[in-house]
């Protein structure tokens, strides 16, 4: 993850939340250090705690990655189209306009 705008609004949803950065990992299973290494060392947080944070958090992590507002739910419905390539073709006919 290049790109770190991603380190701001984590920070940002973090500084929102009102728990210590303490409170978060603790809630998360990371280590205190841990978080602290990604959000101030630059350090690059695996998927599986990257994901684990979010959800404490309760923000969507397409919100933190990308700067993008879905809700969980939309985010989830996303997951599901793209493990299934089927049902995403059935769901994109069905979206489309007739003829095309």
């Amino acid at each position: 993850m290049k790109d770190t705008a991603w380190r701001e609004r984590l920070s940002a949803a973090i500084a929102q939340d009102g728990r210590s950065l303490r409170e978060i990992s603790l809630a998360s299973d990371v280590s205190h250090g841990y978080l602290h290494g990604i959000l101030r060392d630059g350090k690059e947080p695996t998927l599986d705690r990257f994901f684990r944070i979010c959800k404490t958090l309760n923000v969507s992590s397409a919100q933190i990655l990308l700067g993008v507002d879905l809700t969980q739910e939309t985010e989830q419905i996303i997951v599901q189209i793209e493990r299934n390539p089927s049902k995403r073709a059935a769901l994109l006919a069905l979206l489309s306009p007739s003829g095309e």
